[in-house]
């Protein structure tokens, strides 16, 4: 299991509620270790197969689409802010938020903010996303 711990991982039986009534959830398939400052969480929506890439941050970064006490959450979805993020995609990464909120009780060491992690690693960007749910 992640550093974020088991908690993390809510059960099949418990997916993640986001706005979308009858429309289906998002499920958390898989939790990584921290890596480049970030753990990144995989979603899966149960209807539609659709999945998601969230990289969870230390708190303390400007635009990310969610926040929770402890973390920003961002979307790794290579769009590098060329086109607005879809709404679902937002509920899902906002919902996600609040389950860390209500779960996770520490911040791993090595986490970074967003902002520290832009700064260190070459490999990654900035993005100028325009949020379709703000």
């Amino acid at each position: 299991m992640s550093q974020l711990g088991s908690a993390a991982h809510p059960s099949s039986a418990t997916p993640l509620q986001s706005g979308q009534a009858g429309a289906g959830s998002w499920i958390v398939e898989q939790i990584g270790a921290v890596d480049k400052g970030a753990v990144s969480i995989s979603l899966r929506h149960d209807a539609t197969g659709e999945r998601l890439l969230v990289d969870v941050c230390r708190k303390g970064s400007a635009n990310a689409p969610a926040s929770s006490r402890h973390f920003d959450l961002f979307l790794a979805n290579a769009g590098q802010g060329q086109a607005p993020t879809p709404r679902h995609h937002v509920e899902a990464v906002r919902a996600l938020a609040g389950h860390l909120d209500r779960h996770v009780r520490a911040v791993p060491a090595t986490l970074q903010t967003q902002d520290t992690r832009l700064a260190e690693q070459v490999d990654l960007h900035r993005t100028n996303d325009d949020f379709a749910a703000a």
